[in-house]
């Protein structure tokens, strides 16, 4: 499934290499190696993080692990929010005008277009 998305696979290249390598060799065993590697390394870094926060809470090195957990955990956060509410900042925005005319105007931006065709009930706005 991967293999035949193009984009898909650019991604996961981009985000885990090794993971992408070990697909592209089409063996199985491998693939399932690497990715059996990478679950327990995650499984092992979640139990030495939860291991040093039930230790001593007093304890200044667990308190500011916490703390840049919780940096994190609220950029992403934003960043999610932020993506949600202004996707175009994101990526590349195209503006498309047309020339046509729409009740008084003779040039309109697509959108627009698009909201007022809608409003109006077709393309008995357009001449």
């Amino acid at each position: 499934m991967l293999l035949s998305n193009p984009h898909d696979l650019s991604l996961l290249k981009e985000c885990n290499p090794a993971l992408a390598e070990a697909l592209l060799s089409r063996n199985l065993e491998t693939f399932s190696q690497v990715l059996m590697e990478q679950q327990r390394e995650r499984s092992l870094r979640e139990q030495e993080r939860l291991s040093l926060y039930s230790a001593d809470p007093f304890d200044l090195e667990a308190q500011a692990k916490i703390e840049e957990e919780i940096q994190q955990q609220n950029i992403e956060e934003n960043m999610n929010i932020a993506m949600e509410e202004v996707p175009e900042s994101f990526g590349q925005v195209a503006m498309l005008y047309i020339n046509c005319k729409m009740m008084p105007r003779r040039r309109s931006f697509a959108e627009y277009l698009a909201e007022e065709w809608m409003k109006y009930g077709g393309s008995s706005i357009l001449q």
